[in-house]
């Protein structure tokens, strides 16, 4: 059924404004009628309209308030006062009955009065829809016909209310379509809907309030070069997100990976240790996107490298990965401590602290000691959470073993300084009387 005038008696008015676009529409001649809309069909996005940069010591033009004092007032007197107000005509197939007392002691612009209106009206299922020369009403619990929501640049995007329906079209600059449309999706209310409009535009269809946190995110992620995105983590370990993270982001055409930070990388234990969870995800040719995490355990941050629509998931996972009852305590300084297991259980014991994922891909090293000793090389808060693990005390003092390498032709000095960069707190020293070697 085609759309009504909401009341025939306003006939007359409607005509007069008519008469005054008439002319122009029937002057633009082919051309108009060339871009006229099948009916059902969908309408083409508009582009946006460039805004114009106000001249120097032009004053912004005030937006217009609206005094809103309803007291019992009919909705077809609150419709007139509407269309005498706004300057816009009410063109409707169903509108609201009954009557509404609103008397709020402030003025509202055009977006917030509509806000307003439509919180009062979601009681009785409907919400208004505001285009350029006249406003609707519409079931609110069904999703508004493309060829009914309205389009509006970045400006007039600004200025309506937060729950106008709206339709606009976001220039990405160096950002790819396809790689967020998926993602922003995810953001939109149920009745919002994107599509890639061509190779570096998206067409967002929702409530204003959800296209506008879209534009803000997207804005961020240019400004930020849309490739990078750090977090330091309060309630987890990093390396514990990193390796949740790097699981959650992997897709088909998706490689991850994790590394720890150079200061601190250790691969594995010593003297009987094992080696960490810390390799990279292999990739065949097909795929060609790809997602590194790296983790600061010395501040307990992470770094994620990779495309758009991974650096927007990233942020909302890390949110709800990075929680907890009580905050981590601050890392403090790396150190060796020894923990005195029961006789015959510290390889168990040690695989199992290796396995844990709050330690897997990070730099903590673990290595058995005779089967009743474990030496763990952490920061010191790591070292809090091991010892209420294992349920044993950790002894705070330095390990001391000594084992001599056998270095044959290598040269030693060159050896000794790559042990200790690479074992940070190992004590090497050059065997240089009888066979060759290092002394730890």
């Amino acid at each position: 059924m085609a759309p009504q005038f909401c009341e025939p008696s306003r006939l007359d008015a409607a005509w007069n404004s008519i008469r005054r676009w008439l002319p122009v529409v029937m002057t633009a001649g082919t051309a108009s009628f060339a871009s006229a809309q099948v009916p059902g069909a969908p309408m083409p996005p508009m582009e946006p309209k460039p805004v114009v940069a106000p001249k120097v010591g032009d004053a912004a033009k005030p937006e217009k308030q609206y005094e809103v004092k309803f007291d019992g007032t009919d909705w077809s007197k609150i419709i007139d006062w509407l269309e005498k107000e706004t300057g816009l005509m009410c063109i409707t197939k169903d509108k609201p009955q009954g009557s509404i007392t609103l008397k709020p002691n402030k003025k509202y612009t055009l977006g917030e009065l509509i806000d307003l209106l439509n919180e009062r009206l979601e009681q009785d299922n409907f919400i208004i829809l505001r285009k350029a020369q006249s406003f609707s009403f519409y079931a609110a619990d069904q999703k508004v016909p493309l060829v009914h929501t309205p389009n509006v640049n970045r400006e007039d995007l600004m200025s309506r209310g937060k729950t106008e329906y709206v339709q606009h079209i976001i220039p990405l600059v160096t950002l790819q379509a396809d790689d967020v449309r998926d993602q922003v999706k995810k953001t939109l209310s149920p009745f919002g809907e994107v599509q890639s409009f061509g190779t570096d535009q998206l067409l967002v269809r929702d409530k204003a309030a959800y296209v506008r946190n879209v534009l803000m995110v997207i804005d961020e992620i240019i400004k930020n070069k849309n490739d990078q995105y750090n977090h330091k983590c309060e309630y987890r370990r990093a390396s514990y997100v990193a390796e949740t993270l790097r699981t959650l982001l992997k897709d088909s055409t998706t490689d991850t990976s994790t590394s720890a930070s150079p200061n601190m990388q250790w691969n594995g234990g010593f003297g009987g240790g094992f080696p960490q969870n810390n390799t990279a995800t292999k990739t065949d040719t097909r795929r060609f996107r790809t997602v590194n995490i790296t983790v600061d355990d010395a501040t307990n941050t992470l770094q994620v490298t990779g495309p758009a629509d991974k650096i927007i998931a990233s942020k909302d996972l890390v949110k709800e990965l990075d929680k907890g009852d009580k905050k981590r305590p601050a890392p403090g300084e790396p150190t060796w401590a020894t923990y005195n297991v029961p006789t015959g259980t510290a390889e168990a014991l040690a695989k199992q602290l290796m396995a844990n994922k709050t330690y897997a891909g990070s730099s903590v090293a673990a290595y058995t000691v005779g089967t009743s000793q474990i030496s763990v090389y952490a920061y010191q808060a790591d070292h809090v959470e091991i010892s209420q693990l294992l349920k044993i005390p950790p002894v705070l003092t330095p390990v001391e073993v000594k084992t001599v390498v056998v270095a044959g032709s290598v040269d030693l000095e060159k050896l000794t300084a790559n042990v200790k960069a690479a074992v940070p707190g190992l004590t090497a020293d050059m065997k240089l009387d009888g066979e060759p070697g290092l002394v730890l």
